[in-house]
């Protein structure tokens, strides 16, 4: 069970009800969030994942990216490709190969035959998230437009366990007036210039509740497969 009070954090129940019961509606685009800036490092990071349906992705490095299992598993037998580019009108696509499920949690890296030339890649995190954390939340999909947008959120609770892959999962509340919507699942959600989480489900699009999957929880088997 979540590790906070219903009382006082209503919505986040109704978000995380679907990864309580173990199961996975995909997440939904950052709507009405900010476009991002030319200079934003983290912008050039976060990729467009296609397959038989749509996510975002976030570069690890030339080879490899991180997605959500749910992304690949919903869509067994695709072929996927990433795309990088802050605007869909200027995408780049890179052809996947492979793809790796982390043993628990809503996690998957997608190895990558045509590989990524990016300035800056991000780092995995060292130490787990805390509550009251802020970060920068990212992501591809309906409502996005053509530029890639971008939100701060902050993290709502201590985690919680899910029946989902036996993972381990955090909540964070989008500020302002900015939603996840359908496509945004696999979207990275970073906290000092680490990639904490990746999206995996939300709640009703009035809500701005997001239930991302603890990338610390599975950072040992992540680089030991990227490595």
């Amino acid at each position: 069970m979540p590790f906070f009070s219903p009382r006082k954090v209503v919505s986040i129940l109704a978000a995380s009800a679907a990864l309580l019961a173990g199961s996975l509606a995909p997440a939904s685009a950052l709507y009405k969030g900010t476009p991002v800036t030319d200079t934003d490092p983290h912008a050039h990071q976060v990729l467009a994942l296609s397959g038989i349906g749509s996510c975002t992705a976030v570069a690890l490095s030339p080879e490899w990216a991180l997605t959500a299992a749910h992304c690949i598993t919903q869509n067994p037998g695709a072929h996927h490709t990433v795309y990088t580019g802050v605007e869909r009108s200027q995408h780049q696509a890179h052809t996947a190969d492979a793809v790796k499920i982390a043993p628990m949690g809503d996690l998957a890296l997608v190895h990558l035959k045509d590989h990524l030339s990016l300035e800056s890649y991000p780092e995995l995190p060292s130490e787990s998230f805390k509550k009251g954390d802020r970060g920068l939340a990212y992501g591809w999909g309906v409502g996005t437009g053509n530029r890639l947008t971008t939100t701060e959120s902050v993290v709502a609770n201590n985690g919680y366990h899910s029946g989902y892959n036996r993972g381990f999962f955090f909540t964070t509340i989008h500020q302002g007036d900015s939603r996840p919507r359908s496509g945004d699942s696999g979207s990275p959600f970073f906290v000092n210039n680490q990639v904490h989480g990746i999206l995996s489900s939300s709640g009703a699009d009035s809500n701005p509740a997001t239930n991302y999957s603890d990338v610390f929880d599975q950072v040992d088997w992540i680089e030991h497969t990227i490595n």
